[in-house]
C-alpha cells in the first residue's frame, strides 16, 4: 500500500508526487529554482505485507497458522523498495526428552520396532515454536504498469 501517490516524470525519468506532476514538468521547463518537486521521504513510504506462500496449501484447515510478516518499505525507484519487515514463523522442533535420550539413538515407535523416519506433524516428538524476528527485504514490482487509458467515446 503505497503512503504516497508517486509518478514518473517521463521527461527525467525521477519519482515526483503526483499531484505535482504536472506542475514539475512547467518549473523545470521555466527553469525555476523555487518549484523543487521531487518526491520526499514520507512520499516514497509504503506498508507491504508479506505471506510464505511455500507453506500455504489446498488444504489449509480453519485453525491453521499462516508465517509471514508486516513491513515499512521505501520506494528507491518505481519499481524497487527496501523494506524493513517485523516477521512471525512457526517451526516445529523436537521435544528435549526425545533429543537427550535418542540422540544417536534409534527412536522406538511403541509396537516394538523403530521409526523408519519421523513426521514433524507428530505430537508426542515435535512441538510448535513461534519464532519472530527483523529482515530487510528488497521487493521488485514486475508487471508494474498502468492501464491503458481509455478511448474517447468509449
Amino acid at each position: 500500500v503505497k503512503l504516497g501517490k508517486l509518478s514518473v516524470d517521463p521527461n527525467s525519468s525521477t519519482l515526483v508526487p503526483q499531484s505535482q506532476k504536472t506542475k514539475y514538468a512547467a518549473a523545470k521547463k521555466a527553469n525555476s529554482e523555487s518549484g523543487s518537486s521531487y518526491a520526499g521521504f514520507s512520499d516514497r513510504l509504503s506498508i507491504n505485507l508479506a505471506l510464505n506462500l511455500a507453506d500455504v496449501s489446498s488444504n489449509v484447515t480453519f485453525n491453521k497458522s499462516i508465517n509471514g510478516g508486516i513491513g515499512l518499505g521505501y520506494f528507491v525507484t518505481d519499481n524497487l523498495q527496501l523494506a524493513l519487515f517485523y516477521d512471525v514463523s512457526q517451526l516445529s522442533q523436537l521435544r528435549d526428552y526425545v533429543v537427550n535420550a535418542y540422540q544417536g539413538k534409534p527412536i522406538p515407535n511403541g509396537t516394538g520396532t523403530y521409526y523408519n523416519s519421523i513426521s514433524t506433524t507428530d505430537s508426542n516428538l515435535f512441538y510448535n515454536k513461534t519464532v519472530s524476528g527483523l529482515s530487510f527485504k528488497l521487493i521488485f514490482s514486475i508487471g508494474n504498469q498502468k492501464a491503458p487509458a481509455a478511448a474517447p467515446g468509449g
